[in-house]
């Protein structure tokens, strides 16, 4: 259903930090889709570890760039130890609601046991602005015969 209902689909450089790029002059959306945005650039530390002010940047800019009922979602390849929980911290401190999304919910069990490694170790964080986090169909719903909280996929994926 959410997906016949969308009209058109643009791309546009947006960008954080001190180098920091916005083609989209202002707007807000009601989804945002960020992939490959938490990482190591250049290493400097053994483990590697996340820049917290990168963290709150991209953080403050997410808020900045949802709308009040918007939805983020975040794909993280988990390389780094705490990544996720110092991402958590960055995403709250700006006053961002944080769920993170069993990889079960979003893609197919059979895929996953088809999938290398790289794959499993993904972790998928949901941020919405947390005044408006409780009025929306595509949060977090409680499975009480499993004792966890389960997802309910917006989305239709054919794998």
């Amino acid at each position: 259903e959410a997906v016949e209902a969308v009209e058109a689909v643009e791309v546009k450089a947006l960008s954080w930090g001190k180098d920091a790029v916005d083609e989209t002059q202002g707007e807000v959306f009601d989804v945002l889709l960020l992939s490959e945005v938490l990482y190591v650039a250049q290493p400097s530390c053994v483990p590697w570890t996340l820049d917290d002010a990168d963290l709150l940047s991209l953080a403050e800019m997410t808020k900045a760039k949802l709308s009040a009922e918007g939805h983020a979602w975040v794909t993280y390849g988990n390389r780094e130890a705490g990544g996720g929980e110092q991402f958590q911290r960055a995403a709250e401190a700006v006053g961002l609601h944080f769920e993170e999304i069993p990889l079960e919910g979003i893609i197919p069990g059979e895929v996953l046991e088809r999938s290398g490694a790289a794959l499993r170790r993904v972790r998928i964080f949901h941020l919405q602005h947390a005044r408006g986090m409780l009025s929306s169909h595509m949060a977090p719903k409680s499975s009480s015969e499993r004792g966890h909280t389960h997802f309910q996929n917006p989305f239709r994926f054919r794998f």
